[in-house]
């Protein structure tokens, strides 16, 4: 069981969005579409807009920023996201991950679903951040 169910990465050049939406019976909203509240992440990447949140950059990242949730702590979960990217964006959807400030600011290692839809090898794999890397 770990603190931090959910956290969304934004690589270096390119920008992501999830959509906020009213969850389907049984699940529980992680996000409000208005706010940052329950979240932790490394301004200025981080924002909502238009009831999304929304991850920017200019290019110039050297390593992947996430955002947190910190909402609460849950055992066994079903996440489900709407996402939205820009043409050419790169980000990922990742769950059970552990934070790492040892190896800087806003640091997350464990397993992501890639978010690269320009890049059908890559869009949707599972992949472990700072670890075994491309699993599937």
């Amino acid at each position: 069981m770990r603190p931090c169910i959910a956290f969304f990465s934004l690589l270096a050049g390119l920008s992501a969005t999830l959509a906020s939406a009213e969850p389907p019976a049984g699940f529980e909203a992680i996000f409000d579409g208005k706010s940052l509240k329950d979240w932790e992440g490394g301004a200025p990447y981080w924002s909502v807009e238009d009831e999304a949140l929304t991850g920017i950059t200019d290019g110039s990242l050297k390593y992947n920023r996430f955002i947190t949730w910190k909402g609460g702590t849950v055992r066994n979960f079903e996440l489900r996201a709407k996402v939205r990217i820009s043409p050419g964006g790169n980000s990922g959807l990742q769950y059970r991950g552990t934070e790492r400030p040892d190896l800087g600011e806003w640091v997350v290692t464990g397993y992501q679903c890639d978010v690269v839809p320009g890049n059908a090898s890559y869009n949707g794999m599972l992949y472990e951040e700072r670890g075994r890397r491309i699993l599937a």
